[in-house]
């Protein structure tokens, strides 16, 4: 995604080529993106016009779905029966799309947020299989802290698993998160300059990010060769 020039860009490997692809909105300020289970589209969110969209592949058409103001869509996630998850920053919420019969007009669609009085502001997004279970994992970009939960739960269960202190920022604020082949849970530290990783046991290792005071790492990715991948906003 490429808010700047309000694009998807696509680099092909082979001929080292990049092609960008012009979002109708202007203005988008496209955000996460990720493949569709059956590999034909690229879904990706618009945090500044409060939508989402598909990218399909072999034409590069996009078609836009309108959510509700000022939600902030940012990262997304598929489950296992093939629902789209969005989190709304914003609106403090994650959305569930039924994506698998969309047309123009939105019709499954539900929303789940924490239960009061706690709060959250979602960023960060996966989908973790543990043995039959699918749990829920969600960086809070309002706080210091990953939630977990099971899918199934809607939110109304969870645990909250704490990042280090701060002496830049009074949060770390978590941000994009991705797992391993290994069920490992790596997530980026915005706020904080490092990189985190989450064992299957729920102990969280920090990497301390050698560009100092800050270098914005949002965006990482866990290769299948043992490494993490991320990039340095500033």
């Amino acid at each position: 995604t490429d808010a700047r020039t309000n694009s998807i860009g696509k680099f092909n490997i082979e001929n080292q080529q990049i092609d960008t692809i012009n979002i109708p909105t202007e203005n988008s300020g496209p955000m996460g993106l990720i493949l569709s289970p059956d590999k034909s589209k690229i879904w990706f969110t618009e945090l500044s016009s409060d939508k989402f969209a598909s990218l399909d592949i072999q034409t590069n058409e996009i078609k836009e779905y309108k959510i509700k103001e000022n939600s902030g869509p940012v990262f997304l996630a598929f489950d296992e029966k093939g629902s789209l998850l969005i989190t709304l920053a914003y609106s403090n919420s994650v959305l569930i799309i039924d994506v698998t019969n969309i047309s123009d007009t939105i019709l499954n669609i539900s929303e789940i947020t924490l239960p009061k009085p706690d709060f959250f502001s979602p960023f960060g997004i996966a989908i973790l299989k543990d043995s039959e279970v699918e749990k829920l994992i969600l960086s809070d970009h309002s706080s210091s802290r990953v939630i977990v939960s099971e899918l199934d739960s809607s939110l109304k269960t969870y645990t909250s698993l704490w990042t280090s202190p701060n002496t830049l920022y009074p949060q770390t604020l978590p941000s994009q998160i991705d797992l391993d082949e290994s069920g490992n849970i790596y997530f980026a530290q915005h706020g904080g300059n490092k990189i985190s990783k989450i064992d299957k046991s729920g102990i969280i290792t920090e990497y301390d990010v050698p560009t100092v005071p800050i270098s914005t790492v949002v965006y990482l990715d866990a290769s299948n060769d043992g490494k993490v991948w991320f990039t340095e906003v500033l």
